[in-house]
């Protein structure tokens, strides 16, 4: 790991180059497929990619968890002030909505059998049912509900 702190260094939420680079004070890295900034860099003869802001987490704190979540969940932005350790519960409650949803609210849907809308939470890898609504105000009600009994509140 100090091949990283010795080819790069961190400003404004972004990753640079040092001095001594072939790039030197140029912004590191290429977005890659899924929006996050991908740097490429040989350690040790091997070619290995990093992710950017995993490379800025370990350059402010030191150490490299598993998982480096953005709290706007903006994978380009990537001031220190937006990245924090994560488990896997942590990085699945901190996604967005699904692109498929008509809701507006995570969790919640329109049952096209019953005629109504249906609420719902996974914990623990599990889905659980919170019931089915008239209207969409009662089923977000029970979900915000599910979440804060579940600790889901960020």
């Amino acid at each position: 790991m100090e091949e990283l702190k010795n080819s790069f260094y961190y400003s404004e939420g972004k990753l640079y180059w040092k001095e001594g680079k072939v790039l030197a004070n140029k912004e590191a890295g290429h977005k890659n497929m899924h929006g996050y900034i991908e740097v490429n860099i040989t350690i040790r003869g091997k070619p290995t990619k990093f992710l950017a802001h995993r490379i800025i987490f370990y350059l402010h704190h030191g150490f490299m968890p598993k998982l480096v979540d953005h709290v706007d969940r903006n994978p380009q932005n990537n001031s220190i002030s937006n990245l924090r350790v994560a488990d896997k519960k942590l990085n699945a409650i901190n996604t967005g909505l699904p692109k498929n949803n008509t809701s507006g609210v995570k969790g919640v849907s329109w049952n096209k059998a019953c005629g109504k809308w249906s609420a719902q939470i996974k914990v623990d890898g599990k889905k659980k049912h919170l019931g089915t609504f008239s209207n969409l105000e009662d089923a977000t009600k029970t979900r915000r509900q599910a979440e804060r009994l579940y600790g889901f509140i960020i």
